[in-house]
């Protein structure tokens, strides 16, 4: 019900931008794109609630995130965000599902009836070709068992902040600390963000979940060790 005075004159002017220039990373959206792998038949895990949870916390009014989620992801649909990073302002990746010592587990193909390993160390290339001064990227967050070495080998390819587990998680351990780290993050409302502020966030989420385990706030007690 907006009234314009009546001697008004609007006229619609697209702006000019030469096909070199990308997107001014500055005023889009902060991106999150959080993978969640498993198979159809795989009821170790509940990664999709995982993903509910982390799109209602990021995508609250104002805060200036967005979040994309990928339910059933193969290795093509990573590769596809990495690609697309830049022109989506993508700042955060988040991994879920089942890790291992010798790499991640995604689906083998869209069907997501069978599972393939694959080694970290392309993976961690490709990230680290899009973070920092190469890119918009900042962190990482492998949010699944035994994913230290993949993290060490992020850290190494340039990508700046990256939470993962030396242990095996339980799974409602890891969407705790999901939650609670998200929370942190977009409730900083800032518009730049350091290295330091994801730090800030983490230590938050941790002291979180220090917090709730004392007071038995989980339904489950807590027998793994808090990522590093």
């Amino acid at each position: 019900e907006t009234v314009f005075p009546c001697n008004a004159e609007t006229t619609l002017v697209k702006r000019s931008q030469s096909s070199s220039e990308g997107p001014r990373i500055s005023s889009l959206a902060k991106q999150v794109d959080a993978f969640f792998a498993k198979t159809v038949d795989d009821t170790r895990i509940d990664v999709h609630q995982e993903g509910q949870i982390l799109m209602r916390t990021i995508l609250d009014a104002g805060t200036g995130w967005k979040c994309d989620v990928h339910p059933q992801p193969t290795i093509d649909d990573l590769f596809l965000s990495i690609e697309t990073a830049r022109e989506r302002n993508l700042r955060l990746c988040h991994l879920a599902g089942h890790g291992t010592k010798q790499g991640f587990v995604w689906n083998a193909s869209e069907s997501a009836t069978a599972a393939q390993h694959f080694e970290p160390a392309p993976i961690a290339r490709k990230l680290g070709a899009i973070s920092g001064a190469n890119g918009p990227l900042h962190g990482v967050l492998l949010n699944a068992c035994s994913t230290y070495e993949f993290g060490k080998l992020l850290i190494e390819h340039g990508v700046p902040f990256v939470v993962c587990w030396k242990t095996e998680v339980q799974d409602e351990t890891a969407r705790e600390l999901s939650r609670h780290f998200y929370r942190a993050v977009v409730d900083q409302k800032k518009h730049a963000y350091s290295v330091k502020d994801y730090q800030n966030a983490f230590l938050e989420a941790t002291d979180l979940m220090r917090a709730s385990a004392y007071t038995k706030g989980f339904s489950k007690p807590l027998k793994s060790s808090l990522p590093t």
